[in-house]
């Protein structure tokens, strides 16, 4: 079975609080959340039309209506006016936020499978992983060594046992 990877309540609580309370907007707006992290597209919409909406000091729904044009969707705007507002809104961005990177590892994991299926240089694989995970996390990570420093590892460690078994930090077992 597999995992739900959204919540739609939590994202209608999130854009409630940002129509409806002043000072949950500027700690939705104030956090690393982006439309990106909504699953739905009404919600991602909607979220961008905040953004552009805060700038003007504009949250209302008739000028929200009238921003998003054909994307309004009237009863999701109705479910999201229905929820209320959070008082700790920042659980609720974090949830969402973990939500978004777990969908976003799993399409990753997706295309690391399709990769293998046509690559098979390993190195590319773990270039394409690395990358992905950067992006993912949002900032440069080194999670996985270079294959130069691979193979000269894999070198000195076949060259250096004599028989049986090594492990990391244990003696040879015979």
């Amino acid at each position: 079975m597999k995992e739900i990877l959204y919540s739609r309540d939590f994202e209608r609580a999130i854009l409630s609080t940002v129509i409806f309370d002043s000072s949950g907007r500027e700690t939705v707006f104030a956090s690393s959340l982006t439309s990106k992290d909504f699953y739905f597209p009404f919600h991602q919409n909607l979220f961008v039309a905040l953004q552009d909406l805060n700038e003007q000091s504009a949250i209302e729904e008739s000028i929200i209506k009238q921003h998003m044009g054909k994307k309004f969707d009237e009863v999701q705007m109705l479910d999201i006016l229905a929820a209320l507002p959070l008082s700790n809104v920042s659980i609720y961005i974090e949830e969402v936020k973990e939500f978004s990177r777990l969908r976003q590892v799993e399409q990753l994991a997706h295309k690391i499978l399709m990769n293998i299926e046509e690559e098979k240089d390993v190195s590319k694989v773990l270039h394409l992983v690395h990358e992905e995970l950067e992006r993912v996390e949002g900032g440069v990570r080194n999670y996985f060594p270079s294959s130069h420093f691979l193979k000269s590892r894999r070198k000195k460690q076949n060259s250096s046992v004599k028989a049986g078994f090594r492990f990391p930090g244990m003696p040879y077992l015979l």
